[in-house]
């Protein structure tokens, strides 16, 4: 590792015993972008449903408090540049309704992003070192892009209509999807990214395979992959 990844290595804290605790709290007027920047922790995004119109912010941390600006149409959750031993602990809960965009960077920790009941025009994830669990099976997302390295993505997605990209290096890419659901993956092949697609049933076209669903709804990604591995609906779910 580079000497500032040791450097970070060395201020991220593993352990959550002696956080402070802050609580922040607000409300859209209407759908808005939301941006998590997490360095070191975890995040856990939860939605709110029935009509109420404020987010939550619980954080717990070590040295500095995150930051968060937030607008009438916007909401950032960012890690602090603070020197010394680093960790935070995030749960944020979001009206369903008002979530319009969600970017997401992590590196170093867990996050897990339930969209449940929201409407998501798109969702960009650059992760790190990061567990990542996105759960969409009772959402809509336009597009969604993943980049990840190190580390391990669950994603369940929705019936579609989807459209974007995962990227692994050095990871494992997780992918659950209705199975009456159709699906379009553009694979680039190459001896260390694997794969189960045949093993699904999904025909192959050179890089694309495919198969046709029965609901209407249509998924489609393109897919890559180095020392990384794809699981298509691994026993046990995302």
């Amino acid at each position: 590792p580079t000497a500032e990844a040791r450097a970070f290595r060395n201020r991220c804290a593993a352990s959550s015993s002696g956080l402070s605790t802050d609580t922040e709290g607000g409300a859209f007027d209407g759908r808005a972008s939301i941006t998590i920047d997490l360095a070191c922790g975890s995040v856990d995004l939860a939605t709110s449903e029935g009509g109420d119109a404020d987010w939550t912010l619980d954080a717990r941390y070590r040295n500095d408090p995150p930051d968060v600006p937030a607008t009438g149409s916007s909401l950032d959750v960012r890690a602090p540049d603070g020197r010394g031993s680093q960790r935070q602990e995030w749960r944020l809960v979001v009206p369903a309704e008002d979530i319009a965009t969600v970017t997401l960077t992590a590196n170093a920790g867990a996050v897990t992003l339930d969209l449940s009941g929201a409407s998501v025009e798109r969702l960009d994830a650059d992760i790190n070192a990061v567990d990542l669990r996105i759960d969409a099976s009772g959402a809509g997302i336009e597009r969604l892009d993943v980049s990840m390295n190190a580390g391990r993505a669950r994603i369940s997605l929705p019936r579609g209509p989807l459209e974007g990209s995962l990227s692994a290096n050095a990871g494992a890419l997780e992918l659950c999807v209705p199975a009456d659901v159709g699906l379009r993956l553009r694979v680039e092949e190459q001896l260390t990214f694997g794969h189960n697609l045949d093993d699904r049933g999904l025909s192959q076209d050179g890089d694309d395979w495919s198969r046709d669903g029965t609901s209407g709804g249509l998924i489609e990604l393109d897919i890559d992959g180095n020392a990384a591995s794809l699981t298509l609906d691994p026993e046990g779910g995302c």
